[in-house]
């Protein structure tokens, strides 16, 4: 799209004008000249003669003013005409400027998965889109003012100038107007994408997280089977797709350039995440673990862990009970085996719960955390009732025996797995 320099459309008009300005310039002194002369010769004739040469001498100084009056008229239209036509093309040139503008930010390539560049872009589309009605207003007043331009004594050059103009101006006009909305709701499908995509991934982490960390409690109590995880494998099942989708989704996204932080660290603790989940899943479902032995009237703990995660007294003094006890009460030996694995479990848990932590202030490390506890609250309440069956059972026991040991020991792991659960 060309721009017009100011005053290059009147220009040979004004010259034509300017030789008429000329040609009174140099006349003037031939008037003045004139009216000297005449003078003296009316003061040298008769009256008759004088006044009849005076009479003519009147009108050639009329005729002369006449032709300076339309001279100077003619000078007062041009310039008003080469105002007009100068403001035309310079709201022209202005409007051209924008439209080239425009049309370079229509022509903005977004990227789908940075999300930093598409809202630097959406917000540079939406002032263009913006602005739309208050151009097309202007472009209105174009089009009239140039009808109007078109319609003066101009020559051809002039007239092909303005023409082309606003032909142009109204050719990229419709296309930049078309684009314009058009790349917004592309940017914007694409943040929608995006943020989707993110809420997506961090739902599926926090799940995943969670149920690594709860799958990893149930492990390291290391009874094959002792827990039902049906639940968690059919849940597992179903999030598979999703997993899945999310990591495809992450390589259309970012195939073109590089993951950034935190999505790249996401991503990595969901694959990590899964896999683990996998790997736990299969260790449960029955196959015995190296970090538990049962022996004959004994339970012991023997920690394989890198860090010890049942205390020295647990694993001891509160596991162990007397042989000889086991065998004048029989029915001890089911209440203790049930005992053990219900202290495992909360020891685990209140060591879990003791060793989270989050940083002051951030809000998604505080929410993550907030979803681990309410999972770990309808654990403790998908146990209590064992508690209660437990204390049930304790209690019945008591009642059957009369054995001072036994009904102490019964007593006293009663009243410890009561304040075990109160401090989880």
């Amino acid at each position: 799209m060309s721009r017009t320099p100011r005053c290059s459309l009147v220009s040979s008009s004004f010259v034509k004008h300017l030789e008429l300005q000329d040609g009174i310039g140099s006349q003037q002194a031939v008037v003045t000249a004139l009216n000297v002369t005449g003078e003296e010769i009316i003061q040298q004739t008769f009256a008759d003669d004088a006044g009849i040469f005076k009479g003519k001498l009147a009108s050639v100084n009329a005729r002369w003013q006449e032709v300076c009056r339309l001279v100077a008229e003619r000078r007062r239209r041009l310039e008003e005409e080469e105002n007009i036509l100068s403001e035309l093309q310079e709201d022209l040139n202005e409007f051209i400027c924008w439209l080239e503008e425009a049309e370079s930010i229509a022509a903005i390539q977004p990227e789908p998965g940075n999300e930093l560049q598409l809202k630097e872009c959406l917000e540079k589309v939406k002032l263009r889109v913006e602005e739309l009605p208050p151009r097309e207003r202007i472009l209105k007043q174009l089009n009239e003012s140039g009808e109007l331009a078109l319609e003066r004594k101009l020559n051809r050059e002039e007239h092909k100038k303005i023409e082309i103009d606003l032909k142009q101006a109204n050719h990229h006009w419709a296309q930049v107007s078309r684009d314009l909305p058009e790349k917004q709701k592309e940017i914007e499908y694409l943040l929608r994408g995006v943020t989707q995509f993110q809420q997506q991934l961090h739902q599926l982490a926090l799940w995943a997280s969670t149920t690594k960390d709860q799958l990893e409690l149930y492990r390291q109590v290391g009874i094959p089977g002792a827990f039902d995880t049906k639940e968690t494998e059919d849940e597992a099942q179903a999030k598979q797709a999703d997993v899945e989708a999310i990591l495809s989704k992450a390589q259309q996204l970012y195939k073109e350039k590089p993951i950034t932080q935190p999505i790249k660290g996401k991503l990595e603790d969901l694959s990590s995440d899964w896999k683990a989940i996998n790997t736990l899943l299969l260790q449960l479902k029955g196959k015995p673990e190296a970090s538990r032995v049962i022996s004959t009237g004994v339970c012991q703990t023997v920690t394989v862990l890198s860090q010890t995660l049942v205390t020295k007294e647990t694993t001891t003094s509160k596991l162990e009970m007397p042989s000889s006890l086991l065998m004048e009460v029989p029915a001890m030996a089911d209440f203790n085996k049930a005992w053990v694995e219900l202290t495992d479990w909360l020891s685990l848990l209140h060591h879990v719960i003791k060793t989270q932590i989050v940083t002051v202030g951030d809000l998604e490390e505080i929410n993550d955390m907030i979803v681990k506890q309410k999972a770990t609250l309808q654990d403790l309440e998908q146990r209590h009732p064992q508690l209660e069956d437990l204390i049930t059972v304790a209690q019945n026991l008591k009642n059957k025996t009369n054995n001072p040991e036994a009904r102490a020991t019964i007593t006293d792991r009663s009243k410890y797995h009561c304040r075990t659960t109160m401090e989880n």
